[in-house]
């Protein structure tokens, strides 16, 4: 992907709050940790499972794979 990938792109929109509240975090904390993307955050755990999920990810990683070529 490219190098500016940033993981809260695939997210839909709410997913942040709806993960911070589930996780007991504030919103700003929550859309911090998922823009530095430290897989070790639950944060970050929970962003990627949401959008494997809906599908997002694999059309980002489709849609890369088109602009390498």
């Amino acid at each position: 992907m490219e190098p500016n990938f940033n993981l809260a792109r695939l997210l839909a929109p709410g997913d942040v709050s709806a993960i911070a509240a589930k996780l007991g975090l504030s919103t700003c904390a929550t859309s911090a940790a998922i823009r530095r993307a430290r897989p070790s955050h639950p944060a970050v755990r929970e962003a990627y499972l949401l959008a494997k999920n809906s599908g997002a990810l694999e059309v980002a990683q489709g849609l890369a794979t088109l602009k390498a070529a």
